[in-house]
């Protein structure tokens, strides 16, 4: 199934389970939402525009240090042929109680990759001496509840972030997570 018809279901799934805008346990625990990744906005880039290049699926969750859900999974770019290049842990959330409210975890959609900042220092988005960031720019029909700011970086500090994809690696795979990313 495409990766924007998952979140679409994802997204449903998580109406049903949540009511009061709160994820319950049993959606936490299950499989999570799935996001499609494009491929940043340039008049030079060889790939096909509205082709998914990237996927984060949340696997499990657990509590921040700060009490709130944290969903963690699986981030997996995808080469230019279209086979995974790369899979990596990371952590989504930890800073609000769901993807509706300011730092909770990414809320479920589509988002476009861009503005690469590479050589990060600030403490949350950077980890085991590899800093970096790319902009999550929503993309089609993915609601965000007014939140903004939302990033892919490495997963720096406590485990979690404030509603960025925060990958959770050792220095090596995280370079070569950015540079992966860098080439969507």
């Amino acid at each position: 199934m495409p990766a924007e018809q998952s979140a679409r279901i994802a997204w449903l799934y998580a109406e049903f389970q949540g009511r009061d805008g709160v994820i319950d346990e049993a959606w936490r625990a299950g499989p999570g939402s799935a996001e499609g990744i494009y491929s940043r906005a340039s008049s030079t880039h060889s790939r096909a525009a509205g082709e998914v290049h990237a996927s984060f699926v949340g696997e499990r969750s657990f509590t921040s240090s700060r009490g709130f859900p944290v969903n963690a999974g699986s981030l997996s770019v995808l080469s230019a042929e279209g086979s995974v290049a790369g899979i990596y842990s990371v952590n989504t959330g930890g800073g609000g109680i769901s993807h509706r409210t300011r730092n909770g975890p990414l809320p479920p959609g589509v988002y476009r990759v861009s503005n690469h900042r590479p050589d990060r220092t600030r403490a949350g988005m950077a980890y085991d001496g590899v800093g970096f960031s790319f902009d999550l720019d929503p993309f089609g029909d993915t609601v965000v509840f007014g939140r903004t700011l939302f990033r892919i970086h490495p997963d720096g500090g406590n485990p979690g972030t404030n509603g960025c994809l925060g990958i959770r690696e050792p220095a090596a795979r995280l370079r070569q997570a950015e540079e992966q990313i860098l080439d969507l």
